[in-house]
């Protein structure tokens, strides 16, 4: 969320050395070359168009990796596509989450509200108060904080990059939150899910991620996955770490348990691209 792709271009080159192919893409409304006018706006039925964006990516590493497993990623928001996704689609052999979100009911409120914003303002308005409303809250839980990001990472470096790229913080559109908000509501109707393909989970969290939320709500996340059958699961903490895992000081903890993962659950092939 208010990122791009090319930030995981890093990561992507390691997967790649240790031997997996990797497919990256941006999310709609995302990406470094994007017009700022489109930041943040994924179209009419958005969130859908999300979901259908995830599948033909799907099905594109089907065809450009034949034989080999398909394993998503998806961090912050990218988890909420997944989850989404597997609602509807039952093409893919596993999945890596991290920054996971945790369900927040009052999806409800943001919806009537950025209705109203829409309705006003146009789809395409920017809202402080829905920015503030969906995200603000984040920094509010970090002790001290330096700036208004400091809940992405301890890592200043990470931190100050972030702020300085012009790609990254965009707020998200009137019609974007409403959007989001109804991803929200996918997550909710994932607690009444029974996955007919349920595949192996990596589950990865900060233990100092506000937007994962406290250790209740992470293990009721979890055990909304289990119960709509992916009891295959594996789930990780890492103390000292805050939302973007992979861009702590010490990401490499993450990088390898992630490689030693994919070790498990499927065979190496030679790396294609990115």
């Amino acid at each position: 969320m208010q990122e791009y792709s090319e930030r995981y271009a890093d990561f992507c080159k390691y997967l790649n050395g240790c031997g997996y192919s990797t497919l990256r893409y941006d999310l709609l409304g995302h990406g470094k070359e994007l017009p700022a006018a489109e930041r943040g706006y994924f179209g009419q039925s958005g969130w859908q168009n999300l979901v259908h964006q995830l599948h033909q990516y799907v099905q594109q590493a089907h065809v450009r990796f034949p034989g080999q497993r398909v394993m998503l990623f998806g961090h912050s928001m990218g988890t909420i596509v997944i989850r989404s996704y597997l609602q509807h689609y039952h093409d893919f052999d596993g999945m890596i989450l991290t920054g996971v979100p945790y369900y927040n009911p009052l999806w409800r409120g943001g919806k009537l509200l950025s209705k109203i914003v829409i309705r006003w303002k146009g789809p395409r308005h920017i809202s402080p108060l829905l920015t503030k409303l969906t995200i603000g809250g984040f920094n509010r839980q970090i002790s001290h904080p330096l700036t208004d990001v400091d809940w992405l990472s301890y890592n200043r470096l990470n931190v100050q990059a972030y702020i300085h790229d012009a790609a990254c913080g965009h707020p998200f559109t009137s019609q974007g939150y409403h959007d989001l908000y109804e991803g929200m509501r996918e997550l909710g109707k994932l607690r009444h899910f029974t996955s007919p393909h349920p595949v192996t989970t990596l589950f990865l969290n900060g233990a100092d991620d506000p937007c994962a939320g406290n250790m209740a709500q992470v293990k009721q996340t979890v055990h909304v996955l289990q119960n709509a059958g992916y009891h295959d699961l594996t789930f990780k903490r890492y103390q000292n770490m805050r939302h973007e895992i992979l861009f702590e000081a010490n990401a490499m903890v993450v990088k390898q348990d992630i490689v030693n993962w994919l070790d498990k659950n499927c065979a190496r092939q030679p790396p294609q691209g990115q």
